[in-house]
């Protein structure tokens, strides 16, 4: 048995599980930055995403102001140089009954907006995305946070079948349920997509620039059987918009930085 130390947020905690699934851990510190989120509720939903590691580690959220005081973590990417690999057998989580909410035996997800953080706000979905790429063939489950941004966009457009609002109305697990089940997932950048890809669905990424590339380029693409998920959707084709490659292995949290940066060029995040 051993302790892990942990950074991210929900989709890198889920990157986390797929990574330590395997793995006899018997307990967890998740580092989280205090400024943004320590009056968050981000930390319960990812006690609630490392439930469903088979060890049921204890899960202990830190809190830190400074980051040169952190120990090392581990991150839910798959391409740095660490001791945890991902995990490429089945992942059987044990997951609720979604009886509950009533859904058709095929339907599609849509995720108006993604990210925790204001400061991604770029992750959200116009309407005219919505009306001319998802496929509403089938009954639409409009998942996510209780946000204005939802309502505005719910009101502007119709969809040719149903549509099944649960936004706000599902637990983090509950939600993995819904998304497994899916016939095809449409959204932003987060945690929603790495799920949905670890279950074979199809997955629509909308993709607003440098930033989300790097997050596709260091989990979905480093994973054969998730990249065969997905299809990606750049909000402007350019002969750059679907650059990809990272080809090499990271060592630690430094050349991390450096790589990121040479990635992304001066956008700040």
């Amino acid at each position: 048995m051993r302790k892990i130390n942990c950074r991210g947020t929900l989709g890198d905690t889920y990157g986390m599980v797929c990574k330590l699934y395997d793995v006899q851990v018997n307990g967890i510190d998740h580092y989280l930055h205090e400024r943004f989120y320590k009056d968050s509720d981000v930390g319960d939903a990812i006690k609630e995403i490392f439930s469903l590691l088979p060890s049921r580690p204890k899960i202990n959220i830190v809190y830190y102001s400074n980051e040169s005081h952190l120990p090392p973590v581990v991150w839910g990417t798959f391409y740095e140089h660490d001791d945890l690999q991902f995990y490429e057998g089945d992942l059987n989580f044990d997951l609720p009954n979604i009886d509950k909410f009533n859904l058709p035996s095929k339907y599609n997800i849509l995720q108006i907006k993604g990210s925790i953080r204001n400061r991604q706000s770029w992750r959200e979905l116009s309407s005219e995305e919505i009306t001319n790429i998802v496929d509403d063939t089938l009954p639409l489950v409009i998942m996510g946070r209780n946000d204005e941004v939802y309502g505005k966009h719910l009101e502007e457009f119709e969809f040719s079948n149903n549509k099944i609002n649960l936004i706000n109305s599902t637990s983090v697990l509950e939600g993995i349920a819904i998304v497994k089940n899916a016939s095809n997932f449409y959204g932003p950048v987060g945690l929603w997509n790495y799920v949905s890809v670890s279950f074979g669905v199809k997955t629509h990424v909308f993709l607003r620039n440098k930033t989300d590339r790097w997050a596709m380029s260091v989990r979905i693409e480093q994973v054969p059987k998730w990249k065969k998920n997905v299809i990606y959707i750049p909000s402007e084709p350019t002969p750059h918009s679907m650059e990809f490659d990272i080809p090499f292995k990271l060592n630690n949290l430094v050349e991390r930085r450096e790589a990121k940066k040479k990635y992304i060029g001066n956008y700040s995040i």
